[in-house]
């Protein structure tokens, strides 16, 4: 029967219900839903009554996360065919912090399906999840942050790191993207003096030394260096006052040196990486965590950890191109991945 046929015909549609009604026991949820919705849809409600109720009963937690983004959980339950069950189960679990399970989400390595209820309950539960992880809604907000801070009242949208956990205040970095994230944000920025020292390296040495917009990558600098042998040591001494200034007191400023001497550009590039979380962590005053997120895996992946020493014992740290010496501000801050230890 087609709906417009069902939509003039009343007795119809009361005769319907009353079918529906007397399904078997074993009728799966989402098929009663769908003729429920069928139903009400015909009747002139449907699916715009199906988005009041379920935003009434988001709109309706006490979060001030959800109350800002209620719509758009609404809207992605509804669009992805969860059921009146699966929604009201994942409401009930936000309510009593029980839909994200902050001890598993801490632990060094993990999978969302461990963290997030209800998740393994359908293929819908899972699609659900999923795009709410990758929910980014405005500039400067990741994926996982909605998702964490809408789903669990303990933990709040944070002023400055990503997430707060609310009871001790502590920050909670989430990094995603499909490998790899930045480490830099306000309270870690180079100096005025960093960028004129650059600027002043590029301008002196730039018949000698390989450059490009973005800045003197490490592989640049070696060459530089191996190519211009009269002037080798003036070289090396001023990369090293830009990476010193760049790093203040950095315990890996020697381990990027020496590499360079010895031409490695791969392993200065790791240590540029290493000084770069540490000084990261360093300026988190409060207490600092930082969680990735492994998107590109299904279930998506976590890691957690809440100092650099802690993170290389479970961790490797992949370091994509980095330029010591650049007039750019993001880039001195190379995107980076973690990877589990096998």
């Amino acid at each position: 029967m087609r709906y417009k046929e069902l939509k003039e015909n009343p007795q119809t549609i009361k005769a319907l219900a009353k079918q529906v009604a007397s399904l078997p026991k074993n009728t799966s949820d989402r098929m009663l839903d769908k003729l429920s919705n069928a139903i009400a849809l015909a009747q002139g409600g449907g699916e715009q009554n199906q988005y009041k109720q379920v935003s009434a009963m988001t709109k309706n937690i006490d979060d001030q996360d959800m109350k800002r983004y209620y719509g758009i959980v609404s809207k992605m339950m509804i669009g992805n065919d969860l059921t009146s069950k699966e929604i009201t189960g994942i409401i009930k679990a936000i309510n009593t912090n029980k839909c994200v399970n902050i001890k598993e989400l801490m632990k060094p390595f993990n999978t969302v399906d461990k963290i997030l209820a209800y998740y393994n309950n359908s293929v819908e539960t899972r699609q659900y999840y999923r795009d709410m992880l990758l929910l980014q809604p405005a500039q400067r907000i990741g994926p996982g942050e909605i998702l964490f801070a809408t789903h669990d009242k303990r933990l709040l949208k944070g002023t400055k790191g990503d997430l707060t956990i609310v009871a001790t205040g502590q920050e909670i970095e989430v990094k995603g993207g499909k490998t790899s994230g930045r480490f830099t944000d306000d309270d870690i920025t180079p100096s005025g003096e960093y960028f004129t020292m650059s600027a002043q390296f590029i301008k002196k040495y730039k018949a000698r030394v390989p450059s490009v917009p973005s800045g003197i990558n490490y592989a640049g600098l070696i060459a530089g260096i191996q190519n211009n042998p009269n002037i080798a040591t003036e070289i090396l001494k001023d990369t090293q006052n830009i990476i010193k200034e760049l790093w203040r007191g950095s315990p890996y400023v020697k381990n990027i040196i020496a590499s360079i001497k010895k031409g490695d550009a791969e392993t200065a590039k790791y240590y540029h990486g290493l000084a770069n979380i540490n000084a990261y962590f360093a300026a988190k005053q409060g207490g600092m965590g930082i969680l990735f997120l492994r998107l590109g895996e299904s279930p998506a992946g976590t890691s957690y950890a809440e100092s650099l020493p802690k993170l290389l014992q479970i961790a490797d740290i992949k370091v994509d191109t980095t330029y010591p010496i650049t007039t750019v501000k993001l880039n001195p801050f190379p995107k980076m991945g973690v990877v589990p230890k096998q």
